[in-house]
C-alpha cells in the first residue's frame, strides 16, 4: 500500500517540477536551494 501511494507522490513531484521548469525556466525553489547541510563540510 505504502510503496503505491510513494510512487504516485514521487510521479506527482515530478511532473509539478517539470511544469514549474517549462513556466519558469528554472528549478523550483526547494530543488534550486536545497544544500546538503552542515554535516557535509567534513
Amino acid at each position: 500500500m505504502y510503496k503505491r501511494q510513494l510512487k504516485a507522490w514521487c510521479e506527482a513531484q515530478l511532473e509539478r517540477h517539470a511544469t514549474y521548469v517549462v513556466e519558469h525556466l528554472e528549478d523550483m525553489p526547494e530543488v534550486r536551494d536545497w544544500s546538503l547541510g552542515d554535516w557535509a563540510q567534513s
